[in-house]
């Protein structure tokens, strides 16, 4: 568990930086999270690369409003009745240690992107696609 701790920090980094290292410029340049995905596509693209070695893979999206990170493991996580509970408190207690830079980050994307119902949302995919935790940060 120490393991994904370390994991969800490093894939909560890698996503500040992409949005952190796009925030300069004019007064809200673009309208959608879309608009500013495509204009940040080599951003985007550099820090899903930055999960390569590390068991994951990540993706970088946009949902209407929502800027939505999928990462998913590569190795099947043993997901039952008696450890669920245990992991989903792993990802909320990896999560909650990132919330303030994620909330100060979401105020930056606030500030490029016209839309006022812009979030981040981090989902996280076991190896078969089944979905394991997800939070969205308002």
């Amino acid at each position: 568990m120490k393991r994904l701790k370390k994991l969800l920090a490093g894939l909560c980094m890698a996503a500040l930086v992409v949005l952190t290292a796009a925030g300069c410029g004019s007064d809200k340049p673009y309208k959608t999270v879309q608009d500013y995905l495509d204009d940040n596509s080599d951003d985007m693209k550099a820090a899903e690369e930055a999960t390569k070695g590390t068991g994951m893979t990540m993706k970088i999206t946009a949902d209407g409003s929502k800027l939505i990170y999928t990462v998913q493991y590569e190795t099947q996580l043993p997901v039952d009745e008696t450890n669920k509970d245990a992991l989903k408190g792993e990802f909320e207690t990896a999560m909650e240690g990132q919330r303030s830079s994620l909330e100060s980050t979401l105020d930056e994307l606030k500030k490029q992107i016209e839309d006022e119902n812009v979030s981040i949302v981090f989902s996280y995919l076991n190896a078969d696609g089944t979905l394991l935790y997800s939070d969205e940060i308002k």
